[in-house]
């Protein structure tokens, strides 16, 4: 547990940072486009040193967000009856919006309105199970 803590920061933060890293050295005329250009290998390598900067720093800003509960949204509930049955239907909808969006994206106008239903089933799921008891 102590070795995974922050893979979801690292895997969630990790592509923003290579892009970082690759458009500030292209800010600097450090381009590694060509691997037969001259100096390819130590401009992959600065890059790549440039990223673990960029990583690191990303990862210390985030990594205590990630265990850091919310309390409108983590509390544990005890919820029974028509009210977690309907909660179950909006999360299980919630997943398949998520799951359409990932095949259409955001240039399909209808990929918004799988973000749209995202938002309304999840957030509707979290209201029939609002007011539960804590347990």
């Amino acid at each position: 547990a102590a070795g995974t803590r922050g893979a979801m920061t690292l895997y969630l933060w990790h592509v923003p940072a290579i892009a970082v890293a690759a458009y500030a050295l292209h800010l600097g005329r450090f381009d590694a486009v060509d691997p037969h250009q001259h100096w390819f290998w130590a401009l992959m390598a600065a890059r790549a040193a440039v990223f673990a900067v960029v990583m690191f720093a990303l990862f210390l800003l985030f990594v205590p967000l990630e265990h850091r509960p919310l309390p409108w949204w983590d509390a544990d509930l005890t919820i029974d009856g028509p009210r977690a049955e309907a909660a179950g239907i909006l999360v299980c909808v919630a997943g398949v919006a998520i799951l359409a969006l990932s095949g259409r994206g955001l240039d399909d106008p209808n990929g918004w309105w799988d973000v749209a239903c995202f938002l309304a089933a999840a957030l509707g799921a979290r209201a029939f199970a609002g007011g539960a008891r804590a347990s």
